[in-house]
């Protein structure tokens, strides 16, 4: 169910949320979707997720091939030391953890297109952005922490009855 949720968020990123949105405002639903696969998935899963996500966002943008797979795999990779000082299991611990690596996630990807030598120019407008993505994609991740897991254990509930 997460990789369905996430393709649409993906597929629809691109064209409707960048009409809407200021270029850095980036709620970002696959590290919300990451960070619930690691509290309930474990490590595997939730790395297979990001890279997934992250090499299925390269194969649709015309962007750099591994630009956004390596930025979701450093996403999970800072989620899961992350998580080992803020509690996942919380609606406080989700909205610091994941609006925490959302903001570094930002702040990578301006290193990184500025070491491709696309330049990027660092100003309080563009902190105030990140700031804002931030805060607004750690202020719905528990809602979307507990939608993914209600569809879980509805999923799991049908799956029972058809065995």
């Amino acid at each position: 169910m997460a990789w369905l949720l996430s393709l649409i968020y993906i597929l629809l990123k691109g064209s409707v949320v960048n009409e809407i949105a200021p270029l850095f405002f980036d709620v970002d639903l696959v590290i919300v979707i990451t960070a619930s696969l690691l509290m309930r998935s474990g490590s595997a899963g939730a790395a297979v997720f990001a890279f997934g996500q992250g090499m299925l966002i390269d194969l649709l943008s015309a962007g750099f091939l591994g630009l956004f797979a390596l930025l979701y795999v450093i996403s999970f990779l800072c989620l899961e030391l992350g998580a080992r000082f803020f509690d996942l299991r919380s609606a406080q611990g989700q909205f610091i953890l994941v609006g925490l690596v959302v903001f570094f996630k930002e702040l990578f990807l301006v290193g990184l297109l500025d070491a491709f030598a696309f330049e990027v120019v660092l100003s309080a407008s563009l902190f105030f952005w990140f700031g804002a993505s931030a805060f607004f994609t750690g202020l719905i991740a528990p809602l979307i922490f507990y939608i993914l897991k209600v569809l879980q254990g509805t999923t799991a509930g049908e799956t029972k009855e058809a065995a």
